[in-house]
């Protein structure tokens, strides 16, 4: 998948991307609203995928392309601001850029992105992690930040609480 998503931002934006992510989804065995409780949990990852590819830009734009759509949002990299419903779809990737500044990450020039999937949205294997924690995984490549899995992972998770509303725990983007 990483190739064809490859293939597909070469298309959109014409240019090769310089960093191809992937997480991958995630089934439930323990663990279903107990995880932000502090509970048991217990998960495994599927083989079902997200993957993002990026390349940096020369502005402070943070530019998601929809390769389904082919729609595409333009964000500053200095405000990150929240889009509305119709391109919500690209909130969660935004939340993981401003909880990594939070975090102290040297994101020094915006960027273009594009997504693939095989992991159905809205089917109970986290998709929205998933693609959190690709997006996590690329900014750490491509910007050389240096962060480590469970950092990355906090970071998802601080996304999917404070940025898109979300009361979870790290079973998710944990797993």
């Amino acid at each position: 998948m990483k190739e064809a998503l490859a293939k597909k931002f070469l298309d959109f934006y014409g240019y090769k991307p310089q960093v191809v992510s992937a997480a991958s989804g995630r089934i439930e065995f323990i663990g279903n609203h107990v995880d932000y409780n502090g509970g048991v949990v217990l998960g495994a990852a599927i083989s079902r995928h997200i993957c993002v590819a990026l390349a940096k830009r020369n502005d402070n734009t943070m530019r998601f392309g929809n390769s389904k759509s082919r729609d595409s949002v333009c964000v500053s990299l200095d405000t990150c601001q929240k889009q509305p419903p119709r391109q919500n779809w690209a909130n969660y990737c935004i939340g993981v850029v401003k909880y990594a500044k939070e975090h102290g990450c040297n994101i020094d020039c915006g960027f273009d992105f594009l997504d693939m999937s095989d992991l159905p949205s809205g089917a109970g294997l986290s998709s929205s992690a998933a693609i959190e924690l690709a997006m996590a995984r690329a900014l750490n490549e491509l910007y050389n930040l240096n962060l480590s899995t469970l950092e990355m992972v906090k970071i998802a998770k601080k996304c999917e609480n404070e940025f898109m509303g979300m009361p979870c725990g790290i079973l998710d983007q944990g797993v």
